[in-house]
């Protein structure tokens, strides 16, 4: 008799298969987080083109409106007459109040009167009225108000490093010009409200 023996080898492939069952749900996983970023892009390049159009009717509803809507200017050049006859009135019914209450004015104040110049500065008049004199101010001064951009003309000179340029001082009645350039001299006599 023979002796046969049967030989057969076994091998175990339950290892294997579980890395290919984990690269699988590895890859399924990348395709799942592929598939929603382009969906997210999709929704974020929709959406920015619905701003864009949204600003985009906004931006012709608003210049149309514009359009339609003209403005008028309201501007109107304020005489000195009409501030020296508020100034008085104020001052009037200040006095009367005075002498009707036992609280008086016991100190002096300034009043202040702003005019817009055709090119959009500002010219600021005070009137200082001490309690003795409600009725005529005891000194008036009338500045510049300046912007401290370097690019301006006016605050190229070298004694314009503040916010404001004086023009000219009246105390009683001598009007004192500050300044000695032409134009801020011009600028003074059109704006400046001395009363």
């Amino acid at each position: 008799m023979h002796n046969n023996t049967l030989e057969y080898q076994s091998d175990n492939y339950e290892p294997f298969n579980r890395a290919v069952k984990a690269e699988i749900a590895r890859q399924n996983q990348l395709t799942d987080a592929l598939r929603s970023q382009v969906a997210l892009n999709q929704s974020l390049f929709w959406l920015r083109w619905a701003g864009i159009f949204a600003l985009l009717i906004i931006s012709i509803s608003f210049a149309l409106w514009l359009l339609k809507a003209k403005p008028s200017s309201s501007y109107t050049q304020q005489s000195p007459v009409s501030s020296t006859i508020d100034v008085k009135k104020t001052a009037n019914v200040i006095q009367q109040n005075s002498q009707q209450s036992s609280a008086a004015i016991k100190t002096k104040f300034t009043v202040f009167e702003t005019m817009t110049t055709d090119t959009g500065k500002q010219v600021v008049t005070g009137r200082v009225y001490t309690p003795e004199n409600l009725e005529t101010p005891s000194w008036q001064y009338c500045y510049l108000s300046i912007e401290m951009d370097t690019d301006s003309a006016v605050n190229s000179k070298a004694d314009s490093d503040t916010l404001m340029r004086t023009l000219a001082n009246k105390n009683d009645e001598k009007i004192d010009t500050i300044t000695k350039d032409p134009l801020l001299i011009e600028l003074s006599n059109i704006y400046c409200r001395f009363i």
